[in-house]
């Protein structure tokens, strides 16, 4: 299941900020959980530090927050670097990793005679420190005289936006977490849930497939992916006067996400929860091989 264009309204449920001393008194291993550094892409000396968070997620927030507050005119962006005991892979870490060779990007140029039209394969989440984006991303949208995107959320009242996801997310009168998932699914859930200081009755009212989206863009917070940083949202800050066309409505976009059969709404908790876990090893992993 992919990440919508909403995803921001993650945050209602997960998005607590503390912001907490940018310099721990005592040596950041030693640091009680839940503990993250966000540090500058071109100066290390150039930190923010959290600790004993209610989650991952506020952990990370809060290091980047720390790390913005200490950051110099001319230092590079923020990212996380270390969430717990596990390093993050950095945006240098992932540009090492590109060919020096040719190579296809997620961008597309359809022409006829009448007009060009640009199909760039959208990421929801990103970290300031992956910008700035490939040559070829931003000439085509220095081409483009519009731009369209699946939603364009900026021109959605929040407040209507934020009852539109309620409306949608919630399940019927009667229905709970509890009598829709099976035992092993609600048991692994009540796990994750409670290991980052989320009671499950706060979100026993939620349709599987809602909490399973906020349980993923929250997880990758946690690892520095911001929606504010999406493509989306990097396009649309600055589109200027060109027309934003929508491909799709909040309404079609929710109605569509919150609609599958109970069964397949078991396994995508079940599968979400299982990449959630996995995701800070995937990280770790990746580090290794670096």
């Amino acid at each position: 299941m992919k990440l919508r264009s909403f995803a921001a309204a993650s945050f209602l449920l997960f998005g607590h900020v503390a912001l907490g001393d940018s310099v721990p008194s005592v040596p950041y291993p030693e640091l009680p959980t839940h503990t993250a550094v966000a540090s500058s892409v071109d100066d290390a000396s150039v930190s923010g530090t959290a600790s004993s968070e209610e989650s991952d997620q506020a952990a990370s927030l809060t290091a980047l927050q720390n790390c913005e507050h200490a950051r110099r005119p001319r230092s590079g962006a923020c990212e996380v670097t270390w969430l717990n005991d596990r390093p993050i892979t950095t945006a240098s870490d992932i540009r090492a990793r590109v060919p020096e060779t040719p190579h296809p990007l997620f961008l597309w140029r359809f022409e006829t005679r009448a007009s060009v039209v640009y199909l760039a394969g959208s990421i929801h989440v990103m970290k300031a420190s992956l910008f700035p984006l490939p040559a070829q991303l931003e000439a085509a949208f220095e081409h483009a005289q519009r731009i369209a995107v699946e939603v364009n959320t900026d021109a959605a009242d929040p407040e209507s936006m934020r009852q539109k996801f309620l409306d949608y997310a919630l399940l019927p009168s009667g229905q709970t977490l509890g009598t829709l998932l099976k035992p092993t699914t609600l048991a692994a859930l009540s796990e994750h849930l409670r290991a980052q200081s989320i009671p499950l009755a706060s979100v026993g009212a939620l349709k599987p497939v809602m909490l399973s989206t906020q349980l993923a863009v929250a997880r990758l917070s946690a690892l520095g992916y911001l929606p504010q940083f999406g493509l989306e949202q990097h396009f649309m800050g600055a589109a200027g006067a060109r027309p934003i066309l929508e491909l799709e409505t909040i309404d079609q976009q929710l109605a569509v996400l919150t609609s599958p059969p109970a069964p397949v709404e078991d396994l995508d908790t079940l599968t979400t929860l299982l990449l959630v876990v996995l995701a800070a090893g995937v990280a770790w992993f990746l580090w290794r091989r670096t």
